[in-house]
Order: C-alpha cells, then sequence, then structure tokens
C-alpha cells in the first residue's frame, strides 16, 4: 500500500503555507534527496580516504588482539562506510539509516554488492534502539554525524548513547575526538551580516540586542572580503573524546584568551571557527574545516561542512599585544561566545530582527541603506507624493518617508510590524501609517512601491508576490501604471564555470570503488524531471567564471495587470554555452525602478576582472541555479532550451534540457 506523505509548500501568491500531498512514489522525494546536497559529500574524496584509513586501522586493531570486528554504522547515508567496512575486513556491520526515503537507497546499493550478506541494516534512529534487540553488541563505532558547528546534528548524544548500547564499553571510535578552533578578526563586510546598523537617516532602536548565538556559515575561503584582518594565531577552544562517554558532556564552557599579534588598533567583530577530527587518536588521521588563509596546506573545499563565523554580543577595540580573555560555551547542538569573563549564557535576540531574517537579509537592508543610486531613486519618484508600500519584511517605506508627503506601510507579518513599529517611534517619524493587510489602505495615494522584498521568497523570482498584492490593492482602487515604482522586472541567466559548486547536483557514479549509482538512479532522473530543479545559492561565496554571455530569457512590464502578465509569462529560450566546461547555469531578476529606470538587480553585477571573466554576485539575495546534467560525458553540450511558465503558487515552474552537438 503506498504511503501518503504531507509537504509543506509556500504559496508564493499569497505567502501563505499550505501542505501539498505527495506518496513514497512521487518525484518530490526524490527531490528532496536531490537537494540536500548529499552528493557534494559523497564526493569528498579526502573525507572518503581518511574515514576509510580509521577504518581499516580500527578493524586491523581488533584482528591483532583476536578480537573480530563488529563495526556499527550510524546515520550511513548510501551505505559507503559500511561497505568501506565490509571491505577492510569487519566481521559484521550493522548499518542505521532513519531516513527511510535514504535508507532505500542505501538498501539497494548494499544489496547490489558482494557485502550484502555482512551489513545488516537498520531504518530506526539508533538512539532509540532496544540493545536486546541487536544481539551482539559492536566494539567500532563508525559515524559521519557532524554538520559546520560539529555538534549540530547530535554527535554528542550519538556517540554518548552509543557506548553501551550499541557497542560494547572501551569500543573504538571513528572518528575518535575531535578538536575546535577560533581566530578572532575585524570585518565590516562580515559584520553587516549580524547586526542592522543605524545610519545618519534612521537610527537602530535596538542596538543594544545582542543578537541569536546561531552560526553563520559561509564559504569563507572562496568569498571576497577584502577587509578582513586575522587578528590572532588560532585558539584551541574544545577538545571532545568521543571513546570516553563519561567525558562527552552536552553543556560546557571554558575559559580562553588570545594575544592580539596585528599592529595598530582594531576591532574585534567576531570569531572564525573550525574544527578538526582525528580519525584514530593518535593525530595522524586528521579531516579539517580549515579556512584556506588559515592553513592552504590543509584546506579541502567542502560545501557539507564549512568553516564559520560566531558573533560575541560584545564588540572590543584592541592593540596589538593585548590579551584578550573570552568564553567558548556549547548546549547539546552549538556554541556561543563572549568576549571577557562575565557573562556565561547564550546571547538571545530582543529586538525580533535575527529570529525573523537571514544573515543575508540583514545584510541586505545594510547595503541598502548604504545603496545611494536606489535611495536617490526612491526619494526622486516619491517626493511630495501620498504612497502606499507593499512589501514584507523591508525598511523601504521608511526610507521613503524622507521625501514623501506620507505613507502608508502594509505590512501584514506581526512580528516585523512591531520591529517597524520601533524604528517610527525612536526616529520620530510622522508621516507614515502602518497597516495590517491591503484591506485597512484607507488613506488617499498617488504612488505605490516595493522594494520587491518578502521574507517567504527564496529564488528571485518569488519576489513575484508582489504582482498578486498589487492586483488585490487595484481591485480597490484605480491605480495609473505611471504611479508604479516597479516599471519592469527581467528574468536573465549566464552560464557559468564553477570550480566546486557542480559536486552539489553532479552525479556520484563509482566511488572508492563502490557503485553508488543506485543513488544516481533517484538524484539524477528528479533532475531530469519534467519541472526542474533550480536551487538557491549564494553565488558570491563560490569561485566561478563565465562560460557564455548574460542571456536576457524575457522582460516582464510590471506595470500590466496579473491576469495579462499571467498570459503570456512563458517563453522557450535556448542559452548557448561559449565552452565545454559550463556545468551550472545562473538565473536572476533585474528589477526596473523609478521613471529614470535605475535597474536593482538580485544578481549579477559586473566583473570583478579586467578580462570579464569573473562576474561579481549580489551578496544580498540567492540566485538560482541549475545544474548542467553532466551524465553524458561523451557528448559536447552545446547550450540548454529553456522553458518557463508561472504556476498557480505564484513561481516559475523551469523545464530545461541539455542541447548537444
Amino acid at each position: 500500500m503506498t504511503e501518503n506523505i504531507f509537504k509543506e509548500v509556500i504559496n508564493h501568491s499569497t505567502g501563505q503555507r499550505e501542505w501539498k500531498v505527495v506518496n513514497e512514489d512521487n518525484i518530490d522525494l526524490a527531490k528532496e534527496i536531490a537537494i540536500t546536497g548529499f552528493g557534494d559529500m559523497i564526493l569528498d574524496k579526502n573525507r572518503n580516504d581518511l574515514y576509510e584509513l580509521g577504518l581499516i586501522a580500527a578493524i586491523n586493531k581488533k584482528h591483532e588482539n583476536n578480537e573480530e570486528a563488529g563495526v556499527v554504522d550510524i546515520g550511513c547515508g548510501t551505505g559507503l562506510l559500511s561497505l568501506m567496512a565490509a571491505r577492510a575486513g569487519a566481521d559484521s556491520v550493522t548499518a542505521f539509516e532513519v531516513f527511510k526515503p535514504m535508507a532505500d537507497i542505501a538498501r539497494n546499493i548494499i544489496n547490489s554488492s558482494e557485502y550484502k550478506d555482512k551489513i545488516h541494516l537498520i531504518t530506526t534512529r539508533s538512539t532509540d534502539v532496544n540493545p536486546k534487540v541487536l544481539g551482539k553488541l559492536g566494539n567500532i563505532i563508525v559515524a559521519e554525524v557532524f554538520d559546520t558547528e560539529l555538534i549540530g546534528e547530535g554527535a554528542l548524544r550519538t556517540f554518548k548513547e552509543a557506548h553501551g548500547n550499541l557497542v560494547e564499553k572501551g569500543s573504538k571510535v571513528i572518528p575518535a575526538s575531535a578538536k575546535v578552533y577560533i581566530v578572532p578578526f575585524q570585518s565590516s563586510i562580515l559584520r553587516s551580516f549580524q547586526k542592522v546598523e543605524s545610519t545618519k537617516t534612521f537610527k537602530n532602536p535596538f542596538s543594544f540586542c545582542s543578537g541569536y548565538q546561531n552560526v553563520f556559515d559561509c564559504q569563507l575561503s572562496e568569498m571576497d572580503i577584502p577587509d578582513l584582518i586575522i587578528l590572532s594565531e588560532p585558539v584551541e577552544v574544545g577538545n571532545f573524546n568521543f571513546e570516553d562517554p563519561d567525558n562527552i558532556f552536552y553543556e560546557e564552557i571554558n575559559y580562553r584568551r588570545f594575544t592580539v599579534s596585528k599592529e595598530g588598533q582594531h576591532r574585534v567583530d567576531g570569531f572564525i571557527f573550525w574544527w578538526d577530527i582525528d580519525m584514530t587518536g593518535d593525530g595522524n588521521i586528521i579531516v579539517s574545516t580549515v579556512p584556506k588563509f588559515i592553513n592552504k596546506n590543509k584546506y579541502v573545499w567542502r560545501d557539507h561542512w564549512m568553516s564559520a563565523v560566531y558573533y560575541p554580543p560584545q564588540q572590543l577595540l584592541v592593540s596589538e599585544g593585548d590579551v584578550v580573555d573570552f568564553i567558548c560555551a556549547h548546549d547539546e547542538y552549538s556554541f556561543w561566545f563572549h568576549l571577557g569573563i562575565s557573562d556565561l549564557d547564550p546571547p538571545t535576540c530582543d529586538c525580533g530582527i535575527h529570529m525573523l531574517f537571514s544573515r543575508n537579509s540583514i545584510h541586505r537592508i545594510n547595503n541598502l541603506s548604504h545603496d545611494t543610486k536606489y535611495l536617490d531613486c526612491l526619494n526622486k519618484n516619491c517626493e511630495r507624493k501620498d504612497v502606499v508600500c507593499i512589501n514584507e519584511g523591508s525598511f523601504v517605506g521608511l526610507f521613503a518617508s524622507q521625501t514623501a508627503r506620507h505613507v502608508t506601510i502594509v505590512e501584514e507579518n506581526s512580528t516585523f510590524r512591531k520591529i517597524l513599529e520601533k524604528f517610527i517611534e525612536f526616529n520620530e517619524i510622522t508621516n507614515v501609517t502602518l497597516v495590517s493587510s491591503l484591506c485597512y489602505v484607507r488613506e488617499f495615494f498617488d504612488y505605490v512601491i516595493s522594494e520587491p522584498f518578502y521574507l517567504t521568497a527564496i529564488l528571485p523570482w518569488e519576489q513575484f508576490r508582489y504582482l498578486y498584492d498589487l492586483e488585490r490593492l487595484s481591485c480597490e482602487y484605480d491605480i495609473s501604471p505611471g504611479n508604479l515604482f516597479i516599471k519592469k522586472a527581467e528574468l536573465k541567466c549566464i552560464p557559468l564555470y564553477a570550480e566546486n559548486l557542480w559536486k552539489i547536483g553532479a552525479p556520484v557514479g563509482i566511488v572508492n570503488g563502490f557503485d553508488l549509482t543506485g543513488f544516481d538512479d533517484i538524484t539524477q532522473a528528479a533532475r531530469r524531471a519534467t519541472i526542474s530543479i533550480i536551487e538557491a545559492h549564494p553565488l558570491w561565496e563560490y569561485t566561478n567564471v563565465v562560460a557564455g554571455e548574460v542571456n536576457s530569457l524575457i522582460e516582464i512590464n510590471m506595470t500590466d495587470s496579473l491576469d495579462e502578465i499571467k498570459e503570456w509569462l512563458s517563453a522557450s529560450c535556448f542559452v548557448p554555452f561559449s565552452n565545454n566546461n559550463c556545468n551550472v547555469v545562473a538565473f536572476w531578476i533585474d528589477f526596473t525602478l523609478g521613471d529614470d529606470y535605475y535597474i536593482h538587480t538580485t544578481g549579477f553585477e559586473n566583473f570583478k576582472d579586467n578580462e570579464n571573466t569573473v562576474p561579481h554576485w549580489s551578496r544580498c539575495y540567492k540566485q538560482g541555479v541549475y545544474f548542467v546534467d553532466l551524465t553524458k560525458k561523451d557528448k559536447i553540450i552545446k547550450g540548454i532550451n529553456v522553458d518557463f511558465s508561472m504556476n498557480k503558487y505564484g513561481g516559475l515552474d523551469f523545464t530545461i534540457q541539455e542541447q548537444f552537438e
């Protein structure tokens, strides 16, 4: 009997969350696996090789001591580590995978291998298993249950409870231990992802807010951060022994200090964070997430594990030679930091901004407040007008109040409405009215503005919710096309060669000698489905060069009615590649604003180099990324055919097919 599953989706025409019924055979489940990034993890050769070396060492040690080697693989995914253990001579392997669609893939891969009789797959969470069901306990744990924070996927409880329940006491663990490191830094660019900054125009009433403890995981080694200054040598702030359950603590506070090594006076904006895991515990087999600019010899590009940034609530001015005390603390799943040693509790958000917005969105707010061209265009077009502002989670209505006669801001999100109220009160703004719905717009108005920005939007074209809001407003009021701030929207794309990003969507094939095409059969079929997968990625975090020209796919007149736009918002285009290296295609929207036709982009801004090969991408938005089908390696791809149309949820559906020579 087919089991129905409910999947939450966003209706981008209304901003509401809806439930969609899918079943186990539905391609949607395959897509869920396809976009999880498992491919990047499986193709991490450094990780795979070092895990296998750790397994070989542990299994050989057991056999040298005349013991059987019973391996327990927790969170087995495709079953790769279980297969490695079996090949290394394990006498038995018990594999746990709780995510059923992935467990089905693992079962097919294992059953197709020569080790199917040695590996027992259990589709239950390892911490929920009754030890009596297992029979004989194992004596080696292997697990890849780590994230950027090391402990965010429950590694501490996984290892602590496995001892005595799944394996004998004193068992080996792969990895055996882990160490966590930080360096303090100064960077106005990185700081702009943490807090909404006060400007000459508007002061932030929440400048006291310490923010939230959540980590900022990003591709630091790939990002263009020209103002980054490292202030000290690396400091070890945490040490975990996964083989000693009595010393695995869910909560710890560590007191540390660093000495400022950079000449001159600087500001401590935060800590750059990474970890090393030691496969055997003797320091010989190390997997590291260290950034390239800290240790280029140990650096390996990964997307499933990255170096990260933490922001302590305090900022501190320091000079060369200063010794600074700080605290590194963690609970079961996350870390936090304090400059000084008086405060121990995790930072909490008192303003609501950090709970409501992603870090990219906080940077977007700061960037917009300094974008003089955008603000000049906005203020010029709103001057001495009565304005209605329709967005969700935007400060653009406050910016417009500088020159407008009056601004009515429609803000349906109650949390952000309270934030705006505080800004209005604190800055003594008297010409702004806040309403919770379009139906409460009562004031006369002669101009409609939007950033555009909506909290539910992930891909650039999901900002088209603006069209639905405008349509509802137009049902009550006669709005002239000339009285709309947003004039046009242009969907664009460009072929790229991404140095590493392609791995996320690539077929894995044969990995370390094991046939994992069972994984590809599911994920690549999902990518070739009727509606192609276009994922959201911040391209400024990834090294990429152009592999073709910028293509304009369609220009939308945003002053037309929604019915008119729906009727003709579909197109078929061919996007040519200029070379054979293209492995991704980036999509974004350029919005044309105001009577002076200012271009506000969600994607490509300009080139970084004189040869016009390295794009400079907006830091404020994620772009849409299509991963080119690389399964047909014997054919040369000359480009892609792109068909798209608006769906009932207010988003765009794409059908993309590679064209071969």
